[in-house]
């Protein structure tokens, strides 16, 4: 398999893992837009309410996540699948540092921050907190946190991606076509003159 094909192996099943796109990055992904263009045959997406899933959380795991940091890394993720990477990929794909828990600017909702490329929990003894994020992942994708949209021709999903993890599901691409347009903005500060930043 040549290098491009590997590549484009590892973004077709990375797609498959709960995701918070370019949460590996020091700047965060404040929206994300998708429209379809053209479909073969359906095709799922799976997003998770975070805001929802942090709700339901009891009082004492709510305290014990105050105040964490998180790493998270596209190497991780990808690695968990069996993929490779050189020490120069590696050193490139260092990823970064969020809270665990964010606060929604505006509706000052609480969101858990975690998703398959978190890879450990700063400060804390590795496995203690690979346990406790596979807990939390696993906790926010109960099928009541859980939309499924059955992509259709013309579809435009767009979705808040400090709060929602998402996920593709199984599609063959060897088979089927499909083709869809993403965008996503910067999530950046508001500036503090602004009517909403304000409020």
């Amino acid at each position: 398999m040549n290098s491009t094909a590997y590549q484009e192996l590892v973004e077709f099943l990375g797609r498959q893992f709960t995701e918070l796109d370019r949460r590996f990055s020091e700047v965060n992904r404040r929206f994300a837009k998708v429209d379809l263009r053209l479909i073969d045959r359906t095709a799922d997406t799976e997003f998770a309410d975070m805001r929802a899933a942090y709700d339901a959380l009891d009082a004492e795991t709510k305290a014990r996540l105050e105040g964490l940091r998180v790493h998270h890394s596209i190497a991780y993720s990808r690695q968990t699948l069996g993929f490779e990477f050189s020490q120069d990929e590696q050193e490139a794909l260092k990823g970064a540092v969020h809270p665990l828990v964010r606060t929604i600017p505006r509706s000052l909702r609480r969101s858990l921050y975690v998703a398959s490329h978190v890879s450990k929990i700063v400060d804390w003894p590795v496995p203690e907190g690979r346990l406790l994020l596979r807990d939390l992942i696993e906790h926010a994708t109960q099928p009541e946190f859980v939309y499924r949209h059955s992509w259709r021709v013309g579809d435009l999903v767009i979705w808040d991606n400090r709060a929602t993890m998402h996920r593709a599901r199984p599609f063959d691409d060897t088979k089927y076509r499909r083709e869809l347009r993403r965008v996503t903005t910067l999530d950046i500060p508001e500036p503090a003159d602004t009517p909403s930043a304000k409020t």
